[in-house]
C-alpha cells in the first residue's frame, strides 16, 4: 500500500509540475508576443510622425 501511495503521489507531483510548467511556457510566448506587438506599434506610431 505505501508503495502504491508514493507512487501515486509522485506522479502527482510530476503531473501538477508538468502543469505549471505548461502554464509558464503559455504566459512566456504571450508576453513576447505583447512586446512584439508593442514594438511594432511603436514602429507604426514612429512612422506617423
Amino acid at each position: 500500500i505505501t508503495l502504491f501511495l508514493s507512487k501515486f503521489i509522485s506522479n502527482g507531483v510530476a503531473t501538477s509540475i508538468l502543469l505549471i510548467a505548461k502554464e509558464f511556457a503559455s504566459t512566456l510566448v504571450v508576453e513576447k508576443k505583447n512586446k512584439d506587438r508593442d514594438r511594432d506599434r511603436k514602429k507604426i506610431y514612429k512612422n506617423f510622425k
